[in-house]
């Protein structure tokens, strides 16, 4: 598992860990996980909106749920190209992840460690997130 972070915004970590994913889905299965936000517009799959466009769940809404199970994870997975898929941050009606859904987080980066596939994540600048994530990948 490869994370990607930035301290401040706009240091192009999202355009980085896209590429990153891309050249990795040339030789093998590949999962790019969105922290940031930004990779489905940079990958050209649109951004998520509540103006016409479906809404799109991901890491975000998992850690909402009470008790998140692993499985849902795959099932938010969006295609790409052949042997890339990415997972969204979704979070488009949960208002973001609050400290108190973090509790997951532990789970979230053993169930991404765990894969066969390469995985790519997209951590954005810094937020409780992120910092998440670090300690516990």
């Amino acid at each position: 598992m490869l994370c990607m972070w930035a301290a401040k915004g706009g240091a192009g970590v999202s355009v980085v860990s896209a590429a990153l994913g891309m050249i990795s889905a040339e030789r093998r299965q590949t999962l790019l996980v969105d922290l940031g936000g930004d990779l489905p517009a940079i990958l050209g799959l649109g951004t998520p909106s509540g103006h016409g466009s479906p809404i799109v769940r991901g890491v975000v809404d998992w850690l909402h749920s009470e008790r998140p199970p692993p499985d849902a994870l795959a099932r938010m997975e969006m295609p790409v190209i052949p042997q890339l898929s990415l997972l969204p941050m979704g979070g488009a009606n949960s208002g973001g992840a609050p400290n108190d859904k973090l509790a997951s987080m532990p789970l979230l980066a053993q169930i991404l460690a765990s894969e066969d596939r390469e995985v790519i994540v997209d951590l954005g600048r810094s937020s409780p997130l992120r910092d998440a994530m670090l300690e516990h990948g």
